[in-house]
């Protein structure tokens, strides 16, 4: 039986996960405006209007958008083999930061002249903007956390078999 807490984490995971792979959606229309180089919804209207961004950002910040919400998701499902406590809190919170930090990147990124992997001078690329600044810097954190959590729940999951407490 799962407790209160893990429901309540659960339900704020696959929440956000829904927002953030729904921006994955929004991500896909861009990327079909941005390789037929007009805003067509057919047979409704077409406007010729090249979006901003390349057609590569664009397939990034769609498919990274759907792969973070379901990062969240599989985090959300591992919950309950976390230990109780700080372990879970961190968890929860810290896949949804990651969910939302990486989608931020992806987005920012399509701006960014250094395609938001750095915040500073990129040989062959130039000087970054303010877009790569705002994609690198919280997909350099979400990183961070993000292996923080996958290492909490591979732990506690290996336990779990190692101790026979998952029969």
């Amino acid at each position: 039986m799962l407790d209160a807490d893990i429901k309540r984490y659960q339900a704020l995971m696959l929440g956000n996960a829904a927002l953030v792979i729904m921006v994955g959606f929004v991500g896909g229309f861009m990327l079909t405006f941005a390789v037929l180089g007009r805003i067509e919804l057919w047979p409704l209207f077409s406007i010729d209007y090249q979006v901003p961004g390349s057609v590569h950002a664009w397939r990034a910040a769609h498919v990274g958008a759907i792969t973070n919400g379901l990062l969240c998701v599989m985090g959300a499902v591992a919950l309950p083999f976390v230990a109780v406590g700080r372990a879970r809190l961190f968890v929860a919170y810290g896949l949804i930061f990651t969910a939302w930090g990486n989608c931020m990147f992806y987005v920012f990124s399509v701006f960014g002249n250094t395609r938001g992997l750095s915040g500073g001078y990129v040989e062959g690329m130039g000087q970054s903007n303010m877009y790569d600044v705002f994609a690198y810097v919280p997909a350099i954190l979400a990183a961070t956390v993000a292996i923080i959590c996958m290492v909490l729940i591979a732990l506690g999951a290996l336990k779990t078999v190692l101790t026979g407490n998952g029969r």
